[in-house]
Parts: structure tokens; C-alpha cells; sequence
């Protein structure tokens, strides 16, 4: 699995709160997949998990929503 085109944008009123990330699959993959935020002091400030599933070649893009 690897990652192509990503946009943070406003989602649910939220301030950009939603990761969308374009992810290709060179095999079989189903499991939840974290995404964490940082500040620009390299703190934490956030994580979302998503159930990600996807066949060998296939591509798609993932929503992960920050609450």
C-alpha cells in the first residue's frame, strides 16, 4: 500500500478536520488504518481511525474525519 494525493479540508463544521488521502493498493489490504496530526511543534493533536479495504491495483480515496 502506498499513498498518492492528499487535501485537508473543512468537513462537519469542523476547521480542517478531514484528511482525504488517495491510497493504492499493490496487494490485498483490509484492516483500520490511524492517521495522526501534528502541530508544528511536533505535538499530537489528533487521530482518526477508518476500516480500509482494497484488492491488488486497485486505488481509491479515504476520508479521515478529526473530531
Amino acid at each position: 500500500m502506498k499513498t498518492g494525493r492528499f487535501v485537508v479540508e473543512d468537513a462537519d463544521g469542523g476547521h480542517n478536520n478531514q484528511l482525504t488521502i488517495y491510497i493504492i493498493f499493490d496487494k490485498d489490504f483490509q484492516s483500520s488504518v490511524i492517521a495522526k496530526a501534528f502541530n508544528k511543534n511536533g505535538l499530537e493533536i489528533g487521530r482518526a481511525k477508518i476500516d480500509v479495504k482494497g484488492k491488488t491495483d486497485e486505488a481509491g480515496y479515504f476520508d479521515f474525519i478529526f473530531g
